[in-house]
C-alpha cells in the first residue's frame, strides 16, 4: 500500500574546497544494505556517521554505520514513516509518521527511539533551524506549522500559514527565515515565528533549493524556477521550464534544473545571471552534490536502473552506475567516508556508490573561483573580521561550527562547502579555499 507522499545578500565568508577531476570510473557501486520495505527517505548524520532510512511499508526506520556499511539497528516506529531531519544541535534524528500524527524522536548516539511528539493534522514535511533549535513541521490539513523545541522535544506554538495543506519548506541560515508553500509562499520570521511576507501561488510547487554562493533560494514547480531574495521579501525573477528537482552547485554558482517528463536532459542554470547556459543530456531524478570532489549524483527515479555521475565544473557526464533494482529515488552524500547512499524503493535497499578519487590539490586557480566575485583564498585558518560570533553552517544548512573574532582554525571540518553567517544580513560575500 503506498500512501500520500506528500537574498538581501547576507554577511558571511563561504568555505569552498577546490579540486581537480578524478580519474575515469573511480565512483562504483560497492555494496548493497538490506533495509525495511519501501524505503521513501534517506538521510546522513554527519555526528555519528550514520545513514538512516524511513522505510514506509513495515513501520520501521533503519540504522547504518558510515564506516562498516553494517545495519546497526532497526526501529520500530509509528504507521507508514515517510520523512527524517537532523538535529545537529542535540544529535536527533526526527521521524514523522502522519498517518498516525506522530514525530518520533531518535537519539543519534544510542540507537534508539528516545521520544514521541504528537502533532495533529498529518504532519508530512519538516525543517530544522539551527540558530534557534527548532523544528517546524507542517500540519497539512490544518493549513498550519508546528513548532517543536528541539532541546525538549515539545510542541511550542502553531502558526496559521495557508488555506490549503502548507507542505515544502526550507530554513535560511543567512537571515533565519523560513520558507513555506502552500497555496500560497509564506515566509516566517524564526525569532518570531511570524509570517512577514508571502506571495500568491499558482504553480504547483515541487522543491525548495537553498544556493550558499549568493544567499538566494530557489523554488521548482509546474511552471518554471523561482527565485526569492534571502529575506523572501520578494522575487527576484522566474525562469521557464517545469522543474521536478533542483541541486545546487555552490562552488560555480549554479543550479542543476531536471524534470522526468521531458526529454532525458538536465538544465545548467547560471545564478549569477539566472539563466540557463548548457544542459547535460542524462537520465536523471533526485540528486545530491558531492561537493569535495566536485561531483553531482543523479538517481534516474521511476525510469532506469542507474545512476548518472556529473562532473559540476564541466557540466559533462563522467560515468553512469548500472544498479540492481528498477527504482532508485532518494540520495544523501557521505562526506567523511566519500560515499553516496542511494534508497531502491522497490528493492528495500540501498545502494552505496563509493569514490575513490585521490586528493583535491589542483595546479591552478579553479574556473569555479574565477567566476566569483570578491575571492579569497585561505587554508585551515579562517579570519571572521566580524564583532559577534559567527555559525558555520554546511551546504545542507546545517550548524557544524561556531568562529569567534578573529582567526579561527576549522581544519578539523570535514572537505566540503561551508557558510560562515552573522546573525544581521548585510552583504559581503567571501569564496575561501580550504586545502
Amino acid at each position: 500500500m503506498m500512501m500520500r507522499n506528500t537574498s538581501v545578500v547576507f554577511r558571511s565568508g563561504l568555505l569552498a574546497l577546490c579540486f581537480v577531476a578524478g580519474a575515469a570510473h573511480s565512483q562504483f557501486l560497492e555494496t548493497t544494505i538490506r533495509v525495511g520495505q519501501w524505503p521513501q527517505a534517506i538521510l546522513w548524520n554527519p555526528t555519528s556517521n550514520k545513514v538512516y532510512t524511513a522505510n514506509n511499508l513495515d513501520n520501521t526506520v533503519t540504522v547504518i554505520d558510515g564506516v562498516t556499511n553494517q545495519v546497526r539497528a532497526t526501529l520500530a516506529v509509528a504507521n507508514f514513516p515517510l520523512a527524517l531531519c537532523w538535529n545537529s544541535v542535540t544529535n536527533k534524528v526526527y521521524c514523522l509518521c502522519p498517518e498516525d500524527n506522530i514525530v518520533e524522536v531518535i537519539d543519534g548516539w544510542g540507537d534508539s527511539v528516545m521520544a514521541r511528539v504528537r502533532v495533529a493534522n498529518y504532519p508530512s514535511h519538516v525543517a530544522f533551524n539551527a540558530t534557534m533549535n527548532k523544528l517546524y513541521v507542517s500540519r497539512t490539513d490544518a493549513g498550519s506549522l508546528a513548532v517543536i523545541d528541539g532541546s525538549v522535544d515539545t510542541v511550542l506554538r502553531e502558526i496559521p500559514v495557508s488555506s490549503e495543506g502548507p507542505s515544502l519548506m526550507l530554513w535560511h541560515p543567512g537571515t533565519n527565515r523560513l520558507f513555506c508553500t502552500g497555496d500560497s509562499v509564506a515566509v516566517i520570521d524564526c525569532v518570531t515565528d511570524e509570517v512577514v511576507a508571502g506571495m500568491p501561488m499558482t504553480a504547483t510547487p515541487y522543491q525548495w533549493c537553498y544556493n550558499p554562493a549568493n544567499g538566494l533560494v530557489y523554488l521548482g514547480g509546474s511552471l518554471g524556477t523561482y527565485v526569492f531574495s534571502a529575506r523572501g521579501d520578494s522575487l527576484l525573477t522566474e525562469v521557464p521550464g517545469k522543474v521536478w528537482w533542483l541541486c545546487a552547485v555552490p562552488y560555480t554558482n549554479k543550479l542543476y534544473l531536471y524534470d522526468w517528463e521531458v526529454l532525458p536532459r538536465l538544465r545548467v542554470l547560471d545564478c549569477g545571471s539566472n539563466t540557463v547556459t548548457d544542459s547535460v543530456p542524462v537520465f536523471g531524478g533526485p540528486m545530491v552534490c558531492d561537493t569535495t570532489n566536485g561531483k553531482v549524483y543523479a538517481s534516474c527515479y521511476g525510469s532506469h536502473n542507474l545512476v548518472s555521475v556529473l562532473d559540476a565544473l564541466a557540466d559533462t557526464v563522467l560515468d553512469t552506475i548500472p544498479l540492481p533494482g528498477p527504482m532508485p529515488g532518494a540520495l544523501c552524500w557521505n562526506s567523511t567516508n566519500s560515499r553516496v547512499y542511494v534508497a531502491e524503493e522497490m528493492g528495500d535497499m540501498v545502494y552505496v556508490l563509493r569514490d575513490t578519487t585521490a586528493g583535491i590539490e589542483q595546479t591552478g586557480p579553479a574556473a569555479a573561483l574565477r567566476r566569483v566575485r570578491r575571492g579569497a583564498v585561505v587554508r585551515e585558518v579562517f579570519l571572521w573580521q566580524e564583532a559577534e560570533f559567527g555559525q558555520v553552517v554546511d551546504a545542507g544548512g546545517r550548524k557544524v561550527a561556531e568562529v569567534r573574532p578573529g582567526q579561527n582554525d576549522l581544519s578539523r571540518l570535514p572537505a566540503g562547502v561551508y557558510v560562515v553567517v552573522c546573525a544581521d544580513a548585510i552583504a559581503n560575500t567571501r569564496f575561501l579555499k580550504l586545502r
